[in-house]
């Protein structure tokens, strides 16, 4: 007889008979048409391990970034210390993630056992403890997607560890003295929780949407940084961009990561042919090269005073603008004495008669090519 809720289930316990409604031991998930727990004995896909590198790439790529801004100005331009400290944190997200790996089922090879995600549900089975008579429930919380939920945790926890662990040696190996690591130190203190913390309320939603939060973070991250740049011109961005090791490096960092989204929408049914969408790696930095100059608010703004500079010069007087109809009766008065002041400078050796000629004829000319309102 199965169970009331979609993950509550029975033990089949050892005279043969089964024990009470409640949830599986960890490991294993209910048989829905049994309704008795069963072991799991599926192994991780593809996009299982993807999901779990990608879960790993958090905290390494937070620590890049505040390792990058916090050393920028300690370390005078030293870049050797700059990449010592990026290395040092690669070595330990990639040790911390390996012992993870190596501490679920079967203990000490790569190969792990799962129970397979099926439905957004599985990640929130608390939810879904039921309550037959609306007053007593039945606890059946339980991680039924084993153990992708768990071992985040546990991979945060060592990596964090051995963050702290190994701050020693990296301020003693870098400058000999204790005090330029402690920045990232701390930083890291405060987003390996807060990772955590995401991943505990929002792990189910992730599961599902990381390969597009992936490509969609790369391109909008790609775009901050060219934004950086000081000369926002297609030569000064390539410019920047070849001369500077740094930037070369972090663009082909977002490259990575890039494909790295792209791999990750095809692993569930990935083809030969659909290989050729790795092509489209670069095309974030094109389009922004391209289109730098259209969208740069230095050069639009910068357009727009040109624009108005120019329609000044066709500004007139009040007694015209009232006979030229509502079009010209837009222009200011300050541009109008702005004009006349000018004109006035330039034929300052002329009679008075010739200059009243030439605004005449000037305001006779607006006045024509502007339509009159009926």
């Amino acid at each position: 007889m199965t169970c009331l809720g979609l993950y509550c289930g029975r033990l089949l316990l050892g005279n043969g008979t089964l024990s009470e409604c409640g949830a599986c031991p960890s490991g294993s998930r209910v048989n829905a048409s049994s309704g008795i727990c069963q072991e799991c004995t599926n192994i991780l896909s593809d996009y299982d391990w993807f999901y779990l590198l990608f879960m790993a790439l958090l905290p390494l790529l937070s620590n890049y970034f505040f390792i990058d801004v916090t050393s920028k100005n300690r370390f005078e331009c030293d870049h050797c210390k700059n990449v010592t400290l990026h290395i040092s944190a690669t070595i330990e997200a990639a040790i911390s993630l390996v012992i993870t790996i190596l501490s679920f089922q079967p203990i000490g090879t790569f190969t792990i056992k799962s129970c397979e995600s099926t439905r957004l549900s599985d990640w929130y089975t608390i939810l879904y403890n039921p309550s037959p008579d609306f007053i007593n429930t039945i606890h059946c919380t339980q991680q039924a997607v084993y153990p992708l939920y768990s071992m985040v945790f546990l991979m945060y926890l060592l990596s964090l560890k051995i963050r702290t662990s190994c701050v020693r040696w990296d301020n003693s190996f870098i400058d000999g003295k204790r005090r330029f690591c402690t920045c990232s130190l701390y930083s890291a203190l405060f987003f390996h929780p807060a990772i955590a913390c995401i991943h505990a309320v929002f792990a189910g939603v992730i599961y599902y949407s990381y390969p597009y939060i992936i490509v969609v973070g790369s391109v909008i991250t790609n775009a901050i940084h060219f934004a950086s740049y000081r000369n926002q011109t297609p030569v000064g961005l390539l410019k920047s961009l070849t001369t500077k090791p740094r930037n070369m490096v972090i663009l082909m960092a977002h490259w990575l990561v890039h494909a790295f989204g792209i791999i990750s929408l095809l692993s569930s049914n990935i083809k030969t042919n659909q290989l050729a969408y790795l092509c489209l790696i670069p095309t974030p930095c094109l389009v922004y090269v391209i289109s730098v100059y259209f969208t740069d608010p230095d050069v639009v703004w910068d357009k727009e005073n040109y624009t108005n500079n120019d329609s000044s010069n066709f500004a007139v007087g009040p007694d015209s603008m009232n006979a030229a109809g509502s079009g010209v009766a837009a222009t200011s008065t300050a541009a109008v004495n702005g004009s006349f002041r000018e004109m006035g400078d330039q034929k300052a050796n002329n009679s008075s008669k010739e200059i009243d000629e030439a605004i005449y004829e000037e305001v006779v000319d607006v006045a024509e090519a502007v339509p009159l309102k009926e």
